[in-house]
């Protein structure tokens, strides 16, 4: 299994708001890395709220936008769903020769609050809230399904950072995987 090191950082600019950078390192199973991302969400008035992302494959840069941003309150009771609807769009632009691809897909979501519990991580142990997130992509025959379970601190300079994420997709098609973040630079808004 690869290991994906994420570091929290600095606020930048990105859709018009300034939000909590979080860069996204992944490495395959022989510890060599990938290309790595920079994603970007917040913390804002009881909600974690995610901007989208900004990522260098091979030869494009591909710049991910939420429409609306997502969000999900902070305040939510064991078992509460909060349920919503938003777009991904997509713009890959070439390195070579700028030309541009872009794509939109709609995206439904049921988060469920699970609740409270301990996790323990690189950084030392967190009072964590625990969510699930079961995510549907496209319509019809080409949309795709995928469970995310998600730990997020509850309390402390931390609050409201993402710990840990175990990403399932449904149909096997997917292996499953965990990101787990080992460093954070963060300044609450």
């Amino acid at each position: 299994m690869g290991r994906t090191v994420e570091t929290v950082g600095e606020r930048k600019s990105f859709a018009g708001v300034t939000p909590v950078t979080v860069k996204v390192e992944p490495h395959d199973t022989a510890g060599n890395p990938s290309p790595a991302a920079e994603n970007y969400h917040d913390l804002i008035n009881g909600s974690v709220v995610s901007y989208g992302s900004i990522a260098q494959v091979a030869t494009q840069v591909i710049t991910v936008t939420f429409d609306p941003p997502v969000g999900g309150p902070v305040d939510m009771q064991p078992g509460q769903v909060a349920s919503g609807s938003y777009k991904i769009k997509t713009v890959a632009v070439s390195t070579a020769d700028g030309s541009k691809i872009e794509t939109e897909y709609p995206v439904s979501r049921d988060l469920t609050y699970v609740g409270r519990e301990t996790l323990q991580t690189e950084m030392g142990a967190f009072n964590a809230c625990k969510f699930t997130n079961r995510q549907t992509t496209g319509t019809g025959d080409t949309s795709s399904v995928t469970t995310f379970t998600t730990w997020v601190a509850a309390e402390g300079a931390y609050r409201g950072q993402l710990l840990k994420i175990h990403t399932r997709p449904e149909g096997g098609s997917r292996p499953e995987f965990t990101t787990e973040r080992i460093k954070m630079t963060y300044t609450p808004k």
